[in-house]
């Protein structure tokens, strides 16, 4: 019955009506489906037609519908941009999926701030969350993340290493003197700093261990530097961990200002201009291009202090920062190491 009626309506004239040239052939089971498409492709190819499904939402039932066209082109066009819708919801719904796999494909480095969180998540969306689990054992956990990912840099990480949380780099040796509570910061050209027993535990244990401000570092900004018994301490390039924090002080550290250290948007990318910018924080786009940035920075900072690339990659490919462990954070290309502060870097003065 369903093929005589779709005769019997073929050969009424077609007008430009789009509803009259739009025929309800039946609504039935997948089964039927399937044989109704073979019938029309055996009975009916003289006619230009265009089937269609639409799915109901019980039993698996769906209604048939047949367009008829004057023309094979315009049948075609109709083709085309049927197809074209389908593509568009198909990209529409892979989304970011389109992006994880051009940077797994790319093996380019992948840089973030306190990264280990976004990375989880955007593991769970694109690479663990289709069926598989996340591997329970944390060795297989690097050795997964690394294939995918060979270098991730973390720029919290980064900002905590003595390397360059220090203006002037890493102090030759660091010394804790047992009878007066003070650390010595001595540097290879005979520079020595001192810092009193309060900064001490702020300095190699509570603030770089955890990722967090401690009380005595909460009120210091980059740059600063205090007297203890005369002598100047430290000269800290961060007061802070925060991601704006730390691109503002690298913004306006003299190395970087002296090299003129910038990325430049073209001019269709509004509204992140410098002094342009200060309310757009946690914008997906902006905290990526700050975060990028400040690694920019960062790493023209380390090669101008003594530094090369490939010393870079060995440091801090892999280590990411951590909130409140007793670890340097976590480490995919190795062991996580205990403390900021590795024991044989810190003498003790007897």
């Amino acid at each position: 019955a369903a093929l005589g009626n779709l005769r019997a309506w073929l050969e009424t004239p077609s007008t430009s009506s789009d509803d009259a040239n739009v025929h309800h052939l039946i609504t039935t089971n997948p089964y039927l489906r399937r044989f109704m498409h073979e019938a029309l492709a055996l009975d009916f190819s003289r006619y230009e037609l265009a089937v269609e499904t639409e799915k109901l939402p019980r039993g698996g039932l769906g209604k048939m519908v047949v367009r008829r066209f004057s023309t094979p082109e315009e049948r075609e066009k109709f083709e085309e941009q049927k197809r074209l819708a389908k593509e568009k919801e198909l990209n529409r719904k892979l989304g970011f999926f389109r992006v994880y796999e051009l940077l797994v494909g790319s093996k380019k480095p992948l840089v973030g701030h306190a990264v280990m969180g976004d990375l989880l998540f955007l593991l769970a969306s694109c690479e663990f969350g289709s069926g598989a689990s996340f591997p329970s054992d944390w060795d297989d956990f690097k050795k997964r993340v690394s294939a995918l990912f060979p270098r991730i840099y973390d720029t919290q990480w980064l900002s905590k290493h003595s390397s360059l949380k220090y203006r002037g780099g890493a102090p030759a040796a660091i010394v804790r003197d047992p009878a007066t509570g003070f650390v010595k910061f001595k540097y290879g050209g005979g520079k020595t700093a001192t810092t009193s027993a309060a900064d001490a535990g702020s300095t190699i244990s509570s603030t770089e261990g955890t990722g967090a401000d401690s009380s005595a570092d909460a009120g210091r900004t980059g740059g600063t530097s205090s007297s203890v018994d005369g002598l100047v301490a430290p000269d800290y390039r961060f007061g802070s961990m925060a991601l704006g924090r730390i691109h503002e002080a690298l913004s306006s550290d003299p190395v970087v200002v002296e090299d003129g250290v910038c990325v430049r948007f073209p001019d269709a990318a509004k509204g992140y201009a410098k002094g342009e910018a200060n309310e757009k924080f946690h914008e997906a786009g902006y905290d990526a291009y700050v975060t990028g940035e400040a690694f920019a920075m960062l790493a023209h900072i380390f090669q101008k202090e003594g530094g090369t690339e490939d010393q870079l990659e060995r440091l801090a490919a892999g280590r990411m920062s951590a909130f409140q462990t007793v670890f340097q954070g976590f480490n995919l290309c190795g062991d996580e190491a205990l403390g900021w502060l590795a024991a044989e870097e810190l003498q003790v003065v007897e």
